[in-house]
């Protein structure tokens, strides 16, 4: 292993102890039974995906150690903020103020009028 690879396993590792322990934590509060008043913050995203892509999901979660339900969560975080940042560089959010503005002068408009 090389210096670089080293650091970053064992700085890694270390942010495992914060994040790793509050997810495992998280896993077994919710599946289990009571807990109610937890469980309220959570909710289930459900969608059918190929027996392949699952069993790869299920292999790949398996070799790292981690629940499927705290992958598919960092996988949800990460696509998000990615669609929400080329969004932002395409113009989109721009172009729903810039339209939501529009409507909201006709709606004054029309109520002047009345």
């Amino acid at each position: 292993m090389k210096f670089d690879q080293f650091f970053t396993l064992r700085a890694l590792e270390a942010l495992e102890v914060f994040e790793g322990s509050s997810s495992k934590l998280t896993d077994h509060i919710l599946e289990t039974d009571g807990n109610d008043e937890f469980k309220q913050g959570f909710k289930t995203v459900c969608a059918p995906i190929s027996q392949p892509l699952f069993d790869d999901l299920d292999a790949f979660c398996g070799l790292i150690g981690v629940s499927k339900r705290r992958f598919i969560e960092l996988a949800i975080c990460e696509s998000l903020d990615r669609a929400k940042s080329l969004a932002a560089e395409t113009g989109l959010f721009d172009e729903l103020e810039r339209q939501a503005q529009k409507q909201a002068a006709a709606k004054e408009s029309r109520n002047a009028d009345a």
